[in-house]
């Protein structure tokens, strides 16, 4: 998508921040009001950015996520029979 639409205005409607980062510019809807529109390099620099806070919040989700499936993962070998260890 990086040369397609050079030429091109594209809206996005992401759910992962990876998909929108590289971007020129990101707008930040919150409650149906734009609350930001900027370059998203410049956004994550803010920490006080609503855009700095999502990557800082989706952070924190993924690391949570990461965590349970790693104790699921160690109740789930404790539960393994012996032929698997």
């Amino acid at each position: 998508m990086d040369t397609a639409f050079d030429r091109s205005t594209v809206f996005t409607i992401a759910h992962r921040i990876s998909t929108i980062i590289d971007c020129d510019r990101v707008m930040v809807i919150k409650e149906g009001t734009n609350v930001e529109y900027d370059d998203p390099k410049l956004l994550t620099k803010n920490p006080n950015s609503e855009f700095s806070m999502l990557i800082d919040e989706k952070d924190a989700e993924e690391k949570e996520e990461a965590a349970k499936k790693a104790e699921k993962a160690v109740v789930d070998w404790e539960l393994a029979p012996k032929t698997f260890k």
